[in-house]
């Protein structure tokens, strides 16, 4: 077992607001923002005819900070939870200070032009086995910024196998997620059921395309108008709290239409960020980056834009949901709209016209926009917290029903499952690049030519690197929940104690020829 190190709260609140102080250390910490925001108490059932799928609206309600008491004292999750239980607190950033938002505006080469409000941010996610880990890191980077936070979560895997509703009426889940975001927030868990089957059946993309597609039904509910901020991402990916006021406050050219970086009547809408990765601890961190999740302009969102303006695309398997076919894509120049032959001539867009609507498949994996970020300085505005579970075996679990479902998810060794856990596992063994190449972690792969190309790089320099490239400000590149030592220390011992447990298990379920781990070895 991990070593557990107890954490006095009153230590840890104090430690936290410290960390938020430094993190603003430009800006004054001025009075709460006690303005009074509505918050949605009403409870909503209705059928969605088109794919038979029932949806529960989720009370958001208030409650009291009882529902933290019960929680371990000794784990790294506890300690994150009860720093963002630390509310209602002050948001130090939220009053406009113009000198502050324009040099703030001016790390991402952004122009300010003093606003009266910032604009409102809409974010949504699918959730499912996300830890606490997750969810308070989500938490303490955007308390108070959101709206509407809209999760959405399934009582079945992407490849269609049962699970439990963890944020079900009435759980204490449910509790915490919606107090964890601040007073401002309207939070709401949405049920997706859909048990068609034969060939109706939806599996893998199509499901969760299915699934994502009511989180923008919930920001339409939830008011959200041309001119709010789309925010769509997996609950592990996120955007740095000051890349995301930069959002609110700054003039984005991809929020207009007209001018060479516009999104041009929605061709190009997305608004991408360059994220660095952590795998299962904050001192694993990859020499990979990733450009997600991505924001839009409401304007180009399907059901907020003006739909008789824009064209509506053909979309793969003719299904609503679904993404669009590759000639209404910015990949190929949007070539159904051309009226000349393919390719369009010296390859551009058409002109004068309207581009379709984004729906929630398109807002995940249709090209068109612009990336912010710079992997030369690494200049990060994001980060994906990956693999941060409580229980290997749920990990396994994960990769035996989602996505690209593995067989023997239950038994193979750990660095096997793929070259993001991998490189976790190389962390948890102190094993340096040199051994993906060898075999020399835990396991060999079964030839050189795959440890190639499957090895993912660790970071040079870690999580300690990623603090000192500060950009000529003092927000650094790591998130605000690993500013707290106490909590990166914490963690990384559990997931190195979980790695070498996982190998014990392993090796004596293979020994006595078991077909899964032995529960009481993990």
């Amino acid at each position: 077992m991990a070593r557990r190190l107890p954490v006095h709260f009153t230590f840890v609140a104090t430690f936290f607001c410290i960390s938020l102080v430094s993190i603003y250390q430009q800006e004054q910490l001025l009075q709460r923002d006690s303005s009074s925001w509505s918050i949605d108490t009403h409870h909503r059932q209705r059928k969605l005819d088109t794919h038979h799928a029932t949806i529960h609206a989720a009370e958001t309600e208030r409650t009291s900070t009882s529902i933290w008491h019960d929680e371990p004292r000794s784990s790294s999750s506890s300690i994150l939870l009860r720093a963002a239980l630390n509310t209602p607190r002050p948001i130090p950033d939220a009053p406009i200070n113009h000198t502050i938002e324009r040099q703030r505006c001016a790390r991402y080469g952004l122009t300010y032009t003093p606003r009266k409000a910032r604009r409102r941010i809409f974010w949504g996610a699918s959730i499912a086995d996300d830890t606490w880990h997750i969810i308070a890191a989500q938490a303490l980077e955007t308390y108070g910024l959101f709206h509407t936070v809209a999760f959405v979560e399934s009582n079945r895997t992407s490849m269609g196998n049962p699970r439990n509703l963890r944020f079900d009426q009435g759980t204490r889940n449910k509790q915490r997620l919606i107090t964890i975001f601040g007073e401002q927030a309207k939070v709401t868990v949405d049920y997706y059921v859909n048990e068609d089957d034969g060939p109706n059946q939806l599996v893998s993309l199509e499901r969760e395309h299915d699934q994502r597609a009511l989180i923008l039904q919930r920001w339409k509910k939830n008011g959200m108008t041309p001119q709010d901020i789309g925010y769509l991402s997996d609950t592990d990916e996120m955007f740095s709290r000051d890349f995301l006021r930069a959002m609110q406050i700054c003039h984005v050219p991809q929020f207009i239409s007209d001018g060479s970086e516009g999104h041009s009547r929605c061709a190009k809408p997305k608004v991408y960020g360059l994220a660095a990765i952590f795998e299962g601890s904050p001192g694993c961190v990859s020499a990979e980056e990733i450009y997600h999740p991505a924001l839009m302009i409401g304007e180009c969102i399907e059901g907020i834009g003006n739909s008789t303006l824009h064209p509506t695309p053909t979309r793969n398997n003719h299904r609503t949901y679904s993404w669009r076919t590759d000639n209404y894509t910015y990949h190929t120049y949007y070539s159904a709209l051309h009226t000349q032959d393919y390719p369009p001539p010296h390859k551009n867009i058409p002109s004068n016209v309207y581009f379709p609507l984004f729906n929630a498949a398109d807002f995940r994996r249709t090209p068109g926009g612009f990336f912010y970020g710079n992997d030369n300085v690494p200049l990060y505005v994001g980060y994906h917290i990956h693999n941060f579970f409580d229980d290997i075996r749920v990990l396994r679990q994960k990769y035996l029903t989602y996505g690209h479902a593995q067989t023997d998810a239950l038994t193979k060794p750990l660095g096997d499952l793929n070259r993001e856990v991998n490189l976790m596992v190389r962390c948890a063994v102190d094993a340096g690049d040199a051994d993906a190449m060898n075999g020399s972690v835990m396991e060999k792969y079964k030839n050189k030519d795959d440890r190639r190309k499957h090895a993912i790089m660790k970071r040079k320099g870690g999580l300690q690197f990623l603090k000192r490239a500060n950009y000529g400000w003092n927000g650094g590149a790591v998130p605000l929940a690993f500013r707290i030592q106490e909590y990166v220390d914490a963690r990384h011992d559990e997931m190195v104690a979980m790695v070498h447990a996982d190998e014990t298990a392993r090796l004596h379920a293979a020994a006595n020829h078991e077909t899964k781990l032995n529960d009481s070895l993990v």
